[in-house]
């Protein structure tokens, strides 16, 4: 019963300190915030690791999202000249006609 209550009490203490350190940098991932809570685990006597603490963010809702990429594609809309497609209609009837 009390190891419940000091484990939430200690939750509640990293993730306040999460939110202020986010606060300043939204985008910082796990480790280097892992590494930034060094000193504040240590003076509060808590005992939380790497892993740990990812779990802790995923509970709370709190690990940063990777960015999805963007697929860059041909772009027509350009200055040079742009040739005509000769190939268009072509239908090969055998091998290396093209």
């Amino acid at each position: 019963m009390w190891e419940v209550e000091t484990t939430s009490q200690k939750e509640t203490l990293i993730i306040e300190q999460i939110k202020k350190i986010r606060g300043e940098h939204p985008s910082m991932g796990g480790r280097k915030l892992h590494h930034k809570l060094q000193n504040f685990i240590e003076l509060q006597y808590i005992k939380l690791g790497r892993d740990k603490l990812f779990d802790l963010l995923a509970r709370h809702y709190l690990l940063v999202r990777k960015r999805k990429r963007h697929i860059k594609t041909t772009q027509s809309l350009h200055r040079f000249k742009k040739y005509p497609n000769q190939i268009k209609g072509f239908c090969p009837s055998g091998v290396n006609q093209l």
